[in-house]
């Protein structure tokens, strides 16, 4: 990300709590979802103590054009599909909104304190990875059951692919278990 004049130091907002907010002050404008009152989720950004409805805004034509179908929707996901230059367009319209106080009438109706919303999760996550299961974790020497460890190395292994033979697993080859785990070739 480029630092721009959104992060200057010395801006400041009309937004009651947000100069000096430890977390939220206005060269800080994260994105996310809410709701108020059990109502529908909606998109928003965090100002000091306070929540606005960029939902509210886009409908209002303060936002522009190129994010208003994103910023209805109830997940983040279209709105981070879209080119980046289309979140920093987005960003410089919030920050020039809540920097200047030509806009404050039709900004200030959409903003509702933090602790009256809902926060949800951001994102419909449509597939997960499990990264933490690799290699390394399958050929840490002495774990609890070599027997599990070699079928979840052979897994791992291209040359473990049917019809051909696995390697032997570092267990069977050296004798560092001790004492060796049930079950491990060392053990015999």
């Amino acid at each position: 990300m480029t630092i721009d004049r959104t992060h200057d130091a010395e801006a400041r907002s009309w937004v009651a709590s947000a100069d000096d907010h430890a977390d939220f002050p206005v060269q800080n404008l994260p994105l996310g979802v809410y709701s108020l009152n059990g109502a529908a989720r909606r998109i928003g950004t965090i100002i000091g103590d306070w929540i606005l409805d960029s939902h509210a805004l886009a409908s209002a034509e303060a936002l522009p054009l190129e994010v208003h179908a994103a910023l209805r929707r109830e997940t983040l996901n279209d709105l981070f599909a879209r080119p980046s230059a289309d979140r920093v367009a987005l960003r410089h319209a919030l920050f020039g909104l809540l920097t200047s106080g030509d806009r404050r009438s039709t900004v200030e109706p959409h903003l509702y304190p933090a602790t009256g919303v809902t926060l949800h999760l951001p994102f419909a996550i449509g597939d997960y990875t499990d990264f933490g299961r690799r290699r390394s974790k399958s050929l840490s020497p002495c774990a609890a059951d070599c027997r599990t460890r070699t079928a979840i190395h052979k897994m791992d292994r291209p040359e473990a692919a049917p019809g051909r033979s696995a390697p032997t697993h570092r267990c069977q080859r050296e004798s560092r278990c001790s004492p060796p785990p049930p079950g491990c070739a060392s053990a015999r």
